[in-house]
């Protein structure tokens, strides 16, 4: 390089990201640390200064740095320069940019003195922590309606999600720096030749240099994946989809990480959504056929085979009894027909508000649902409940007229009550009527992405089992008596849970998720009455789905998805706080697995 070298310095007594840094040789003095000098120099003059300031109040440069460049100076000496982290307050906060600091030396080597040549905000502006949890949450939830039949009976929800994604206004970058082009090029490459770790270390700097390109993030998390680290790939494949929740590959890879993680609904349900988004349909299909040949994972060929017999992606959307006497052809929505009777849903479908194509949704009513209309209106007809909840509408064509033979209630008083709304709840039919005491097999949850904090898996586990017991309807087989390890892990997660179970003699297997939990400082109260106020408060919030398994069968009884929180928690009341959520979450799922399977 000339006069003066520069070294690079690993010190992995110290936590990433300082673990890597450089120092200045062979020069006046022999060795130059860069942090002795660089801070000392003044941001404050510099004209990104005030915009900076205004979005980070805590505006600081931190010793973290990279180095860009080495220039040659007009009279003959050398100039480095290196690009600090600006970060807002401490180094858990967010990333504001970074600032560009040259070291100049003459052509003896000596050091001249230390120069900033500008600040560079941080592009795109980082999105606040809150806005990228409900964008995974909404990713997430775009997953579970696509967990039955591919969501081919959730469309409106599925769509209205990704709209609500979309609208969250966290956008991509418009293009890529020159740097982190060439180390996403040079990733690819490794990729190509099956060196998954040098990808993986190649994609990290290319997210370095650009952590907001789609592209970028998504390749990460593939190469996470392939390298074996499920977890992180599944972070980052998540920030793919909330980025860009149409991106049809990042739904395929997401697919491939929840195989591996023996999540095979999951998988089904994120390769539903990578062909319903897929701009090539024949392609994604020959994409899924390859996975069932040529992948190296059984799981990832098994649920890949499963989404491939999917009724939505054969194509055969609808399963439709046929009705009148054109072997299938539904009647004709204008030809009158009775009202104020007793109708029966022949395919889940959407309780609206009003009578017509996407107005709100009160609630979904389920494929053999019994609903009372009381008028029709054009071809919508209005259902009203016996509870006297919100009326709503549902199409003349995803309707039977039950014969009042068929039915021992008269139709003029035949009545429905709208199903009780969960945060997120789908139902298939039930394959038997069960019987109390009833033997229940729970298998421990499952914590997605980055949730496996303050061993929130086992005290939800030890919540839920405990509830169970003390209802008094059910008797409780946990994993130790399941001898979980010991059976083979052919299938999915959902057979040999259900073999497991049935092998036990229970008659209802209970697998559940994690999907969010967090416990993180909040901002204080405005006022606080008690005697000491505390340094610092918390908030708390917990997301759980729990879904049913009829062991005869292996068919899904139900599903439930349940929410709780606390906010402005001391920090004296902080694991308490915690056990609390998890309380009234896990005891509002008890009701719903008692109300489910009473029925």
């Amino acid at each position: 390089m000339g006069r003066v070298d520069l070294a690079e310095t690993f010190a992995p007594v110290l936590n990433d990201p300082n673990v890597r840094g450089y120092i200045l040789a062979n020069s006046t003095p022999s060795i130059i640390k860069l942090w002795d000098h660089a801070g000392n120099v003044d941001i404050s003059k510099d004209s990104q200064y005030m915009s900076l300031r205004r979005r980070f109040p805590n505006l600081t440069v931190w010793p973290m740095h990279e180095f860009d460049t080495m220039q040659g100076l007009p009279d003959g000496g050398q100039r480095f320069i290196f690009s600090f982290t600006l970060m807002n307050g401490c180094r858990a906060c967010e990333v504001a940019g970074s600032a560009k600091v040259a070291f100049d030396f003459n052509t003896e080597g000596r050091l001249k003195g230390t120069m900033l040549l500008g600040l560079v905000p941080a592009s795109p502006p980082i999105p606040p922590e809150a806005q990228w949890k409900e964008g995974e949450k909404h990713v997430y939830d775009m997953l579970v309606y696509a967990s039955v039949n591919g969501g081919v009976d959730h469309e409106t929800q599925i769509l209205e999600k990704k709209r609500e994604l979309e609208e969250l206004n966290v956008k991509p970058s418009s293009g890529r720096s020159e740097k982190a082009q060439e180390l996403n090029d040079r990733g690819r490459m490794h990729i190509e030749n099956k060196q998954f770790a040098d990808a993986v270390q190649a994609f990290e700097e290319a997210y370095r240099a650009n952590s907001a390109d789609i592209e970028i993030v998504n390749n990460l998390g593939y190469a996470y994946m392939k390298n074996g680290n499920l977890d992180t790939a599944q972070q980052f494949l998540y920030q793919t989809l909330v980025l860009s929740p149409r991106r049809a590959n990042a739904w395929a890879n997401l697919g491939q990480t929840y195989a591996k993680k023996d999540s095979t609904t999951a998988a089904v349900a994120c390769f539903a959504n990578a062909y319903r988004f897929s701009r090539d349909k024949k392609k994604t299909i020959e994409f899924l056929q390859n996975l069932t040949q040529n992948d190296d994972d059984i799981r990832v060929k098994q649920a890949a085979n499963q989404a491939l017999q999917l009724e939505f992606i054969q194509g055969k959307r609808e399963n439709v009894p046929p009705r009148g006497p054109d072997e299938g052809t539904p009647p004709v929505v204008n030809e009158p027909i009775p009202v104020s009777g007793r109708y029966e849903v022949v395919r889940s479908t959407p309780l609206l508000k009003e009578p017509r194509h996407g107005s709100g949704i009160v609630t979904w009513l389920d494929s053999g649902q019994k609903v009372n209309v009381t008028e029709a209106s054009g071809d919508y007809l209005r259902v009203e409940s016996k509870s006297r909840k919100e009326p709503g509408y549902i199409s003349r064509k995803d309707v039977e007229l039950v014969p009042p033979s068929s039915s021992a209630i008269p139709s003029d008083t035949a009545t429905a009550s709208l199903p009780p709304t969960t945060d997120v709840a789908t139902t298939k039919p039930r394959p038997e009527r069960f019987e109390y005491p009833l033997t229940v097999a729970v298998f421990p949850l499952e914590a997605l992405g980055g949730t496996r904090r303050y061993s929130i898996e086992r005290t939800s586990y030890e919540a839920l089992t405990k509830y169970l017991l003390e209802s008094g309807r059910y008797s409780v087989l946990d994993s130790r008596q399941l001898g979980r390890r010991g059976y083979s892990r052919q299938g999915s997660t959902e057979s040999w849970a259900c073999e497991a179970a049935r092998n036990k003699g229970a008659k209802i297997a209970v697998l559940g998720t994690i999907s969010d939990f967090d416990l993180t400082k909040d901002t204080p109260p405005i006022l606080w009455f008690g005697s000491r106020r505390p340094r610092s408060f918390y908030k708390v919030s917990l997301r759980v789905t729990l879904r049913l398994f009829a062991t005869s069968d292996c068919r899904l009884v139900d599903t439930f998805t349940r929410s709780g929180g606390r906010q402005q928690v001391p920090n004296r009341d902080r694991d308490a706080a915690m056990r609390q959520v998890v309380d009234e979450v896990f005891q509002q799922l008890t009701q719903n697995i008692y109300a489910s399977l009473a029925n």
